[in-house]
């Protein structure tokens, strides 16, 4: 004969692993949306890092193409907050002539 202390016991007991199952299933899901978030973030931050140093690269052609010259970065050379280095070398170019 089944006792009704027993029904009681049993159903407190699947209460608490279910609660548990889902304490850790909650912590889980936390735990992925905060590294989905920070991948998001290095993504973000990725691009706009590129396109920095893609402007600092237009940057320098347009003051080549002024000055003739390899520019000078100006001190504490920033994009979007990202600190720009570069160098420049001029490089003579030597053009083979072949007589005709």
């Amino acid at each position: 004969m089944i006792h009704k202390g027993n029904i009681v016991m049993a159903l407190r007991a699947a209460v608490i692993f279910l609660m548990v199952v889902v304490a850790l299933l909650v912590a889980y899901m936390s735990r992925l949306l905060t590294s989905e978030t920070a991948a998001g973030n290095l993504a973000l931050l990725g691009t706009r890092a590129y396109w920095a140093a893609q402007a600092a690269n237009e940057w320098a052609a347009y003051e080549i193409n002024r000055n003739s010259s390899c520019p000078a970065a100006p001190a504490n050379f920033t994009i979007n907050g990202f600190r720009i280095a570069f160098s420049c070398a001029a490089t003579p170019i030597w053009k083979a002539v072949s007589a005709v």
